[in-house]
Order: structure tokens, then C-alpha cells, then sequence
């Protein structure tokens, strides 16, 4: 019978930290097991492990071309158009009378 593995003891083997592994269960994206009352401990077997890896494994690409990047958009504008200096006849003069 394989061993079970906890959160802390699974999570560097799949690279992540704990709270990242709880995020990809509570995804389902991979399988585990829960134990104890409501379920509550969430558990794992090293072959679970290796599956979850193995499934975002990313094929090598059979041509030498290095993936095309996705074009960025152009930056929005959010400046607005604002006077750095008052021109006479400006709102301030109008306040002023």
C-alpha cells in the first residue's frame, strides 16, 4: 500500500506552496482524497502527484521557431488634458470678481 501524503508533505513535490496545492484541489484539477470528519484533510498518493504533473507537462514544439508572444495592447490615455497654468479670462478671474 502506497503512503499518504498531507498538504505540507505533498506540496514541494509538486513545486508549489500548500496553500497553492489547496487552490488546485478546491479547482479539482487534481486528485485527492478527503478523510477525517466532513471531510475536512485532504490527502494524496505520490502517483496522484506524478498524474497532476504529467498532466501540465508542455509538449516541445517540433519546429525551432520560439512561441509567438501575444501582442500587448496599446496603453489607454488616462491622463486627462489639465491646464498647468490658469489663463486670464479663465474660470479663477470670473471667481475672482
Amino acid at each position: 500500500m502506497s503512503e499518504w501524503l498531507d498538504l505540507k508533505q505533498a506540496a514541494p513535490l509538486v513545486g508549489m506552496s500548500a496553500y497553492s496545492l489547496r487552490q488546485v484541489v478546491l479547482k479539482g484539477k487534481i486528485e485527492h482524497a478527503r478523510v477525517g470528519p466532513k471531510g475536512g484533510l485532504i490527502r494524496f498518493r505520490r502517483e496522484w502527484l506524478e498524474d497532476y504533473l504529467e498532466s501540465c507537462r508542455v509538449p516541445v514544439r517540433s519546429d525551432s521557431k520560439p512561441a509567438s508572444r501575444a501582442k500587448k495592447k496599446p496603453k489607454r490615455n488616462t491622463q486627462r488634458d489639465v491646464p498647468t497654468r490658469l489663463e486670464p479670462g479663465s474660470l479663477m478671474d470670473l471667481l475672482k470678481d
